[in-house]
């Protein structure tokens, strides 16, 4: 007799899981047997050891939210990780986003002025001309900074496109990824609000992007994962990432 499709999905999920955590031990292994006589750093181990932990946490808690019991593995690997899972519609949107939207959440984290002429080359950023609004850049004014890159002309691709507008430093963006999203799939682009979910609490729902942010520090490593995943209904493929980022990454 066939067993439950939903039995299926779950023994399929832990198989994910479990692998992953495998890939890191045959990672480490391999490290550790290719080296030469020369000791290999530890931190190299630490590196290694703290992103597969992270990985492990996030489908860990994928699999949470699906409603899949998954014991956690012996060996602690996962213990101590805190995921916090957030909804992307709780964001604003680069793509959606109308301009006081935008100003709002930029005004969060820089002055009224500044936040007024960002919002405006977001806009110029994902527009489809090239005719530079007032406050806002397009073409010609990357030209004049020497840069090399343009205006997309075009939806935002992802978060960290941020740092390709004229003006927004890498520290600024480090500190706006957890303000805005490309998948709230809200016309207006205005967030819904900043409720985070607990583990165990109401799964999103089906259809909607969220995001998980798992932070760890081993020996002198620091780390943190971004994923963004979107859960399908559909038993055979129960979920699919859309974004994952390391930060920072490590090649």
């Amino acid at each position: 007799m066939r067993p439950p499709r939903r039995a299926s999905a779950g023994a399929a999920f832990v198989l994910v899981l479990w692998v992953t955590v495998l890939a890191a031990i045959v990672a480490i292994a391999h490290v550790s047997e290719s080296r030469s006589s020369a000791t290999l750093a530890r931190e190299t181990i630490d590196r290694l050891q703290l992103k597969a932990t992270l990985e492990a946490a996030v489908i860990h808690r994928i699999g949470q939210l699906l409603g899949i019991a998954i014991s956690q593995p012996a060996n602690g690997l996962i213990g101590g990780i805190a995921v916090e899972v957030v909804s992307e519609r709780q964001k604003t949107d680069l793509n959606t986003a109308h301009p006081a939207n935008l100003e709002s959440a930029l005004a969060r984290h820089v002055g009224a002025a500044e936040a007024k002429r960002l919002a405006a080359r977001i806009l110029d950023w994902r527009d489809a001309d090239d005719l530079p609004s007032a406050d806002g850049a397009e073409t010609a004014a990357y030209l004049a900074a020497g840069l090399k890159r343009r205006p997309r002309n075009g939806p935002f691709e992802h978060v960290a496109e941020l740092g390709q507008v004229i003006g927004v430093s890498p520290a600024l963006v480090r500190r706006l990824r957890s303000e805005f999203t490309v998948y709230s799939g809200l016309k207006g682009g205005e967030s819904t609000g900043s409720i985070t979910l607990a583990a165990g609490t109401t799964s999103p729902a089906v259809g909607e992007a969220f995001s998980l942010v798992a932070n760890g520090q081993l020996g002198g490593q620091t780390l943190s994962v971004a994923a963004t995943v979107m859960l399908t209904g559909n038993l055979e493929a129960s979920y699919r990432i859309l974004a994952w980022e390391w930060i920072p990454v490590w090649n």
